[in-house]
């Protein structure tokens, strides 16, 4: 045995040791989370209280529905080694729960109730438009079903960023592990996804201007009805219908290591109508490019 495989070895080892150790003298609540640890809350407001929406966590996932009355609620837990702030100041509703590092170290979210690590929002749908921004440093973000947000702005460190049935003006997506799936999903400016490492799903969506990127996943486009589109993939195939008529759009595809198929024909080509307006993207560094026209 080397001398690297030996050291190796005896880290792991030591490091075994230190936790059986530190569980024996815990009684074995090592990782055990004690769930009267958690605080339940639920708030209600009025929806005209506030226009814009800022919520920031460690550790949650989050789901926005409609609400079934007029007023605005917030459902959610608070661990007592977390912080947790709530105002409504200036316009705006701000919600945040954060963790220290070095709590989080021994509170694994993994081991507990998964709905202690959820936070559910719901949202009138009166005659008003809400600015809406969400941060998390671990989790999903699930939006269902609502037309009430001016902008949406979503971010998460490590989770899928899913919208369905959502009309907005303007949309940017962001995660850094994650897939980003939209389904029936319209903004009447522009949409934007970028995932380092997750699949792009998008469904019966429609915007003027779109614009999807992944360093790591496939990207798959049904149904898109726009003017301009850009999609990348650093490593991965993409197959994407657009709407309308493939004479009007200048269409540019582009692949390393991979085919070009333009509208179901495999092409040697890049570029196609090179005088139009309306532009078209598609471009990986290591997948297939597929672009058809649905009349």
């Amino acid at each position: 045995m080397s001398k690297g495989l030996k050291i190796g070895l005896g880290i792991i080892l030591l490091g075994l040791g230190i936790v059986i150790l530190v569980s024996l003298s815990t009684e074995g609540r090592f990782f055990y989370i004690d769930e009267t640890q958690f605080t339940y809350h639920e708030v209600t407001y009025d929806y005209d209280e506030f226009a814009e929406i800022k919520l920031g966590f460690s550790n949650r996932s989050v789901k926005v529905l409609p609400s079934d009355t007029n007023e605005f609620k917030l459902v959610y837990y608070v661990h007592e080694r977390e912080t947790h702030t709530e105002s409504t100041d200036n316009n705006r509703l701000e919600l945040k729960i954060e963790m220290k590092w070095y709590n989080s170290f021994f509170t694994i979210s993994s081991f507990s109730n998964q709905n202690y690590y959820l936070v559910e929002m719901y949202v009138p749908q009166e005659d008003i438009k809400y600015n809406l921004d969400i941060g998390t440093s671990n989790g999903a973000i699930n939006i269902d079903d609502l037309s009430v947000f001016e902008k949406i702005q979503l971010t998460s460190s490590n989770g899928e960023l899913a919208l369905k049935n959502i009309n907005s003006p303007i949309i940017d997506l962001k995660t850094s592990n994650g897939r980003i799936d939209l389904n029936n999903v319209t903004s009447t400016t522009n949409i934007k996804g970028v995932t380092s490492n997750g699949r792009v799903n998008l469904q019966d969506v429609t915007s003027p201007d779109m614009n999807f990127t992944t360093s790591n996943g496939r990207i798959i486009g049904n149904n898109l009805n726009c003017n301009n589109l850009r999609l990348v993939s650093s490593n991965g195939d993409i197959e994407a219908n657009v709407i309308g008529v493939s004479e009007t759009y200048r269409v540019r595809l582009s692949t390393s290591n991979g085919d070009k198929i333009y509208n179901g024909i495999k092409v040697s080509q890049s570029d196609f109508n090179t005088d139009q307006s309306n532009y078209i993207n598609i471009s990986s560094s290591n997948g297939n490019v597929s672009l058809s026209f649905i009349n």
